[in-house]
């Protein structure tokens, strides 16, 4: 059971660090805004992957089937969008300008895909 919990104590970390990339990009203030957002998204980015590794060398050590549950192929889902973000960010930066409303709402889906993993998670333990 550790390993649950451990678990969620990263992916709330890396929630919160995404909630807080999302602000400063939001609010683009000071000159070194995009360094801090960058920064603060590999930290989250870090902690999520973390979490699911996780949880699956806790389910390969337990025998336990993989991705089949809801709340692990959501949480797939939001690992599939922490990696694609990032893409885009970097394309965008490159000239790539068209990018910027898909990169935008792609961070706000992945938040809101992680909120809804953590909210199945939760009911699948009560």
């Amino acid at each position: 059971m550790t390993a649950v919990y451990v678990h969620a104590g990263l992916m709330i970390l890396a929630a919160l660090f995404f909630l807080a990339a999302v602000s400063v990009a939001r609010r683009k203030v000071g000159r070194g805004w995009l360094r801090f957002h960058k920064a603060v998204t590999v930290i989250a980015a870090a902690c999520a992957f973390a979490a699911a590794v996780v949880m699956f060398s806790f389910k390969q050590a337990q025998g336990y089937g993989h991705f089949s549950s809801v709340h692990s192929l959501v949480g797939l889902g939001g690992i599939i969008l922490i990696l694609l973000l990032p893409l885009a960010g970097v394309l965008m930066l490159r000239g790539f300008r068209g990018l910027r409303p898909v990169h935008r709402r792609a961070g706000h889906i992945m938040l809101f895909v992680l909120l809804i993993a953590g909210i199945l998670g939760v009911m699948s333990i009560l």
